[in-house]
């Protein structure tokens, strides 16, 4: 068996290349661990149908214009800026753009707004059910963090992404109390955000990420929108932007440059590098229910020392050798954005596990998030590889719900915040004893955060 790890460890200490996709291995300086026993399996359970308006493209603002508009061609100056697409029912709106220092002396400020029109002829009610927004300074800053951390206070956290994913978890808001039901007359406008993307003294950049959920009683053109306004000095700016300035920006701006990569196309052979894009859309999707099962209606645990694991967030070509693509499609973008919303920035994960242990022995079971590496999925034979010692990049900062009955019926509630780097096997959520034949369910849920890369993986273990 040693040989054979060795023998693993010198395959893949050299660069990979399966269609473009390199895939770096380092070795001699990160030697890699298999573990044979997990095997990747499909997330059970689907994607909701609900619609989310999904705006990352250009991730860096660089001019002002329209970020995203589902709203008519017609009568625009420029229409392909324009989707001609209403919202209606239960729907998210999810943004998550970067404002750009353009030059030193640049004394100006980038604002942010979400325009929405009543597309009926009948005043509709909008319904905030929950939202949260959230730039990184001073908001959210990046910090450095332990990798596992108790969090039932919710003081833990590093960037926007991660703040607002909490916020949406934990079902509270840091939106205006006034603005929870709101009323828009026949064809009117309402501004539903109108916010500055603060540049401090020293800095170069600043991020924004936000996240509604709604629910509206009648259909709604949406956009997200950009706009720069000048300062008079360092303190002061000369005013903030009122709906009229948006309302021209809508008709007459243009998509916001500078541009991303266009995606390369799904399903087909390509040659150099496959890139994914930037999202900017409407994606159909926004919750991934699932109940992991794996004998009638229960869960029944591996025997000692063994282990399954889960698919988490998979992307096109990127699944664990599980073929199952988890990124919502994309019903309208633009060309030069993703075919698919990858990463599924916002979207809430509900996962269930009702644990029964068949053995005959008292068993401890325990549940844990990781990032394996990632395969091409021609590689990829359902296996997880991991790093010793991984590298300090970072391809999650969030949080998890953990719910569960403990040993003597009680309701038990946690939440832990994870931060995990490529190639990192994450501590246990939730370990439990179970006697033979005792079942208890555990759940988990989280809200997938902007600035993570997936994929990731859910693994149930017995020892």
């Amino acid at each position: 068996m040693k040989r054979y790890l060795n023998l693993i460890t010198c395959f893949l200490s050299s660069s990979i290349t399966l269609f473009g996709l390199a895939i770096p291995v380092k070795a001699k300086t990160q030697p890699y661990l298999m573990n044979y026993p997990f095997e990747v399996q499909p997330l059970p359970g689907s994607l909701t149908s609900a619609l989310t308006l999904n705006s990352n493209s250009p991730e860096v603002i660089q001019s002002q214009g329209i970020l995203v508009s589902t709203f008519p061609k017609e009568k625009k100056r420029n229409p392909d800026a324009h989707l001609d697409t209403t919202l209606s029912g239960n729907f998210d709106i999810f943004t998550h753009h970067i404002a750009l220092r353009r030059s030193p002396n640049d004394m100006e400020t980038v604002f942010q707004a979400i325009l929405m029109q009543n597309a009926t002829d009948k005043e509709i009610t909008v319904k905030v059910k929950t939202s949260s927004t959230y730039t990184t300074g001073p908001d959210a800053p990046f910090l450095k963090l332990d990798d596992f951390t108790k969090n039932d206070d919710g003081k833990t956290f590093a960037g926007p992404g991660d703040r607002v994913s909490q916020d949406i978890l934990r079902n509270k808001s840091n939106f205006s109390d006034d603005k929870k039901e709101i009323k828009i007359a026949p064809k009117a406008y309402y501004l539903l955000m109108n916010d500055p993307i603060p540049i401090s003294i020293g800095a170069t950049r600043n991020g924004k990420t936000s996240l509604f959920k709604l629910e509206s009683s009648g259909a709604v053109y949406v956009a997200d929108l950009a706009m720069y306004i000048d300062q008079t000095s360092i303190f002061f700016r000369d005013r903030n932007p009122e709906i009229n300035d948006w309302l021209n920006i809508l008709e007459n701006g243009n998509l916001s440059q500078k541009r991303d990569f266009k995606p390369t196309p799904l399903y087909e052979p390509y040659l150099g590098t496959f890139y994914y894009s930037r999202v900017s859309g409407i994606a159909q999707g926004n919750e991934w229910k699932a109940k992991i099962i794996n004998e009638k209606n229960h869960f029944k645990i591996p025997a000692k020392d063994q282990g399954v694991a889960y698919a988490l967030n998979t992307v096109y070509n990127n699944t664990y050798g599980t073929k199952q693509v988890q990124s919502a499609f994309m019903v309208k973008r633009y060309d030069d954005t993703a075919y698919q919303s990858h990463a599924n920035y916002g979207m809430v994960y509900d996962i269930e596990i009702p644990l029964y242990n068949a053995n005959k022995e008292y068993t401890s079971v325990a549940i844990s998030f990781d990032s394996p590496l990632r395969t091409a999925d021609d590689l990829a034979e359902r296996q997880l590889t991991y790093y010793y010692e991984p590298p300090e990049k970072i391809t999650f900062r969030g949080e998890f719900k953990i719910s569960y009955k403990s040993y003597f019926g009680t309701d038990k509630e946690r939440f832990i915040h994870v931060v995990q780097r490529f190639g990192q096997q994450g501590l246990p959520l939730v370990s439990l004893f179970l006697e033979p034949g005792e079942r208890r369910t555990v759940k988990i849920n989280y809200v997938y955060p902007a600035d993570c890369t997936p994929p990731h993986v859910l693994t149930i273990t017995s020892n």
